[in-house]
């Protein structure tokens, strides 16, 4: 991105795919430019005249967390703030925005140094998810509130038969793990962290949870909170299918 002809190169090869993947045609589209530019690119770059995207990434957290919590205030009139701030989070955490950005199929226009391009930078789900942020914020920029509202809408409509299926998530995992095994078993979940490694330099955590002597459920996540949930809701199928 150091001279006019790369970038013009990228938004010749690159723009006009994305808007089409987006259905946005953007007004400058240097802003979707700066969306998809890493961090690790500008340290490798000399005399680059783009930021990385992390201000925007910024930016557009904010905004997601805006639009998505008006849409859930608008569709569900009789949910208390409780449970309306539970099915946000399951809607902008890093997850959802990288099951978002896969099914977008964002990761081949991603802007990468060489290091972070060779260690398997495209396909990571911190990256990803916070290029799904800046281009947010890109949206925003440029089009505007309304805009950034309907473009994010459709795809929580879309997604949610994937997300958010039934009443289970108006409550988090862990929580209704512990309310369904001490109403069927009288014990309590005990989650015991098991291995936490590094994989293309991001974190794999492994934890168990166990229920007396019923049950060990092992879960996975990026987080050791992602990964009890994970071994939460695996738990409850486990109890559901048992139960059945």
């Amino acid at each position: 991105m150091s001279e006019t002809y790369s970038i013009d190169k990228w938004i010749k090869s690159s723009a006009g795919e994305l808007e089409t993947i987006l259905g946005i045609k953007f007004n400058d589209r240097r802003l979707l430019l700066n969306a998809f530019i890493h961090s690790s690119y500008i340290n490798e770059a000399v005399g680059d005249e783009f930021d990385s995207n992390e201000r925007m990434e910024f930016l557009g957290d904010s905004i997601l967390n805006h639009t998505v919590s008006r849409y859930l205030y608008e569709r569900f009139p009789d949910l208390d703030e409780g449970s309306l701030t539970r099915i946000r989070s399951v809607l902008v955490n890093k997850e959802m925005l990288f099951r978002i950005a896969t099914r977008l199929d964002i990761g081949k226009y991603l802007i990468l140094g060489k290091g972070e391009y060779s260690t398997g930078g495209a396909h990571k789900e911190s990256n990803l998810a916070n290029t799904v942020e800046a281009i947010i914020c890109a949206i925003y920029i440029d089009q505007g509130q309304d805009k950034i509202d309907s473009f994010l809408v459709g795809i929580i409509e879309e997604m949610w038969d994937d997300s958010i299926t039934d009443d289970s998530y108006l409550i988090d995992s862990k929580s209704q793990l512990q309310q369904t095994s001490q109403k069927v078993y009288g014990a309590t979940p005990v989650y015991d962290l098991i291995e936490d490694v590094l994989v293309n330099n991001e974190h794999v955590f492994k934890v168990n949870v166990e229920i007396g002597d019923l049950f060990v459920i092992e879960g996975n996540g990026s987080t050791k909170k992602q990964a009890e949930q994970d071994a939460a809701q695996k738990a409850i199928q486990a109890i559901n299918k048992t139960e059945c």
